[in-house]
């Protein structure tokens, strides 16, 4: 098979495009670093792709401060440039998989959400995420959205805008400083390790379809910043040594994802716990 992988270049989309070469796929890569490749400016005109199977389209500006400061650059992208990747799926009729997020969620407590529950964005990205969703639908192609919860795994840039806070602990603690945690450390998030992530938009593009089905990619478990950093310093062999400072303004209290759409959908729920992730993580950056 022969796949438009978008973002190829990012965090999750190296692990999957690692993932379809093992399986013996054929890829175009195409990421927001390479213009040649833009989303932004994809030629719908020109069938400079061939023949393609589906698109993974995983490109986008994650950093929610970006898409604050920049409003119209980032809607270009995520957006505009994800309506040019569901045009050139139309095109050819081929099914794609897009990346949503939790964060269309915003500050929801009814938790563990699912995939019924009320869109409230609180930011740019979020709105972004939705609008790709509405989008597909009204496309009319064969997609499939995952709304990815916190994805973490090896070769998550620590120091990049888009890392999460498992890269981020992970760098410090390895490097034997200190971490800071803003309030009392019982926030929790529903952390989704990125091999089980692969899985889902892999199994995603064998189920998309016309009626534009969108689903979570959780675990359906939280887990608390301070136990995050305890099953790290555990991992790493170190007792965490921890910073607290005030809670920040608008930081999401607690999130926790409903897998069942998921399963009910594409017979798969992630099943990494985090202590096996994290031990993976700290086995494959040592």
């Amino acid at each position: 098979m022969k796949y438009l992988v978008t973002g190829s270049s990012g965090f999750i989309g190296t692990h999957l495009c690692e993932k379809l070469i093992a399986q013996h796929h054929e890829i175009i890569f195409c990421d927001l670093k390479d213009q040649s490749g833009d989303i932004r400016a994809l030629d719908l005109g020109i069938d400079n792709f061939g023949e393609l199977d589906g698109i993974f389209h995983l490109a986008a500006i994650a950093s929610v401060q970006h898409t604050i400061d920049n409003p119209e650059s980032t809607f270009e992208t995520n957006v505009v440039g994800t309506r040019n990747v569901f045009s050139l799926a139309k095109v050819k009729d081929i099914p794609v998989v897009y990346a949503s997020s939790a964060a269309v969620y915003g500050n929801n407590n009814n938790l563990p959400l699912s995939e019924a529950e009320t869109s409230a964005p609180l930011s740019p990205y979020a709105e972004h995420k939705l609008q790709n969703e509405i989008d597909a639908h009204k496309a009319g192609i064969k997609s499939f959205g995952v709304r990815f919860f916190n994805i973490y795994g090896p070769g998550q840039d620590p120091s990049s805008p888009y890392s999460g806070v498992i890269s981020i602990f992970h760098d410090r603690l390895k490097g034997e400083r200190p971490i800071t945690i803003y309030g009392s450390g019982t926030h929790s998030r529903d952390f989704v390790y990125v091999g089980d992530a692969v899985q889902a938009l892999l199994l995603g593009m064998k189920h998309a379809g016309r009626e534009a089905p969108v689903a979570n990619v959780c675990t359906g478990n939280e887990n608390t910043l301070l136990e995050l950093a305890h099953t790290l310093g555990a991992a790493l062999n170190i007792t965490p040594q921890i910073h607290f400072e005030a809670e920040r303004a608008g930081d999401i209290v607690h999130s926790c994802g409903n897998p069942s759409k998921l399963e009910k959908l594409i017979g798969f729920r992630p099943q990494t716990v985090l202590s096996t992730g994290i031990q993976a993580l700290v086995k494959a950056q040592t």
